[in-house]
C-alpha cells in the first residue's frame, strides 16, 4: 500500500546506500545489491541472481555513483579482509572484470579491522575518464589522493607514483574536480581546536601555489569547532563549504562562502555569448 520494505535485517541505512535510474531503486544493505522497479517496487529478475548481487566477504559499503552504464561502489571488509575497495558493476548485476582485479580496485588495507572505525574515504571523476580517491585515517594518522585510470590502473605520473601524500593532520570530507584542479574540504587538527581547511591540487597532485600562495586555506581564529561535510565549488569562482561548528554552549550548521580570485574567471563569465532573433528570417547567426 505504498510502502516498500527493502529488509528485515538490521542496517544502517542513508543516502550513500540508494541509487535511482531510469526507472529503478539500487539499493544497498550489507554485501547484497537489490533492482527495484521504481514503479511496482518489485525486483528486476534480470539483474544479477533474481534482481540480486552479493559480493561476499564485505561489511559496509556504499554505491557512490552512475558513470557510463556502470556504478560505482565503495565496501569496507570483514576482519579477515580490513580493506577498502571500489567495485565496478554493469547494469545487469555483473561485475565489469576488466575493471583492477577482476572488477574491483583495493583502495586502502588497513593494518587491522579496528583501524577503519576513524577511516574515511571520497572518490570522483573529472572530465578525462580518470578517478580519484581520497582516503585518510585518523587512526594511522595519514592522509592521501590516489588517481587511476578508467580501467581501474593506478596512474603513476600522479604525485608520487600514483598517490599524492596530504597533512597529516587534516581529515577531509569532500573532494571535488573544478576547471581540472583538485579541491578538498574537511578539518584541521594541528592546533588546539580544529578548523575548517580548504586545499586544491593541480591535476598532477602538486599543491597548486595559485591558492591562498600555498594550496591550502584554514580558518583561523574561530573559538568553535569547525568542521566541514560538503563542498562544491560554482562557476563565478565561488566555493560554497557547510558543515558543523560547535563549542561547550551551543552546536549549529553553518553555511560559507569563499571567493576564489586564482581561478580564471575569465574563461566562464567572458565567453562569447549566443543571441538569437526570434524568430528568424531563415538565418540563424551564433
Amino acid at each position: 500500500n505504498g510502502i516498500l520494505t527493502f529488509t528485515d535485517e538490521s542496517h544502517r541505512f542513508n543516502n550513500d546506500n540508494a541509487l535511482i535510474n531510469n526507472g529503478y531503486i539500487y539499493t544497498l544493505f550489507g554485501d547484497n545489491i537489490k533492482k527495484i522497479d521504481q514503479n511496482t517496487g518489485q525486483l528486476d529478475v534480470t539483474f544479477g541472481n533474481n534482481g540480486e548481487l552479493s559480493i561476499s566477504n564485505q561489511n559496509t559499503g556504499k554505491l557512490l555513483f552512475i558513470h557510463d552504464d556502470n556504478f560505482y561502489m565503495t565496501r569496507i571488509g570483514n576482519e579477515q579482509s580490513p580493506a577498502n575497495t571500489l567495485f565496478r558493476v554493469n547494469f545487469d548485476g555483473e561485475l565489469v572484470t576488466s575493471f583492477g582485479d577482476n572488477g574491483f580496485v583495493t583502495i586502502y588495507t588497513a593494518i587491522n579491522f579496528n583501524a577503519l572505525d576513524n577511516f574515511n574515504s571520497n572518490i570522483v571523476f573529472d572530465n578525462s575518464q580518470y578517478i580519484y580517491a581520497n582516503i585518510d585515517n585518523s587512526n594511522e594518522n595519514y592522509s592521501q589522493i590516489k588517481k587511476y585510470d578508467i580501467d581501474g590502473n593506478i596512474v603513476t605520473g600522479f604525485g608520487e607514483n600514483g598517490i599524492a601524500n596530504l597533512d597529516n593532520n587534516s581529515r577531509f570530507s569532500s573532494l571535488q574536480i573544478f576547471d581540472n584542479k583538485i579541491y578538498l574540504s574537511g578539518i584541521d587538527t594541528s592546533g588546539n581546536i580544529p578548523n575548517l581547511i580548504l586545499i586544491r591540487r593541480l591535476i598532477n597532485g602538486a599543491p597548486d601555489l595559485s591558492f591562498n600562495n600555498s594550496g591550502l586555506y584554514i580558518e583561523n581564529g574561530n573559538d568553535y569547532y569547525e568542521f566541514t561535510e560538503s563542498l562544491n565549488i560554482l562557476s563565478n569562482g565561488k566555493i560554497i563549504a557547510a558543515g558543523e561548528f560547535f563549542n561547550q554552549d551551543f552546536r549549529k550548521i553553518f553555511i560559507v562562502q569563499y571567493q576564489d580570485n586564482s581561478l580564471s574567471i575569465a574563461n566562464f563569465d567572458n565567453k562569447p555569448k549566443i543571441y538569437i532573433t526570434n524568430p528568424t528570417t531563415g538565418k540563424l547567426e551564433i
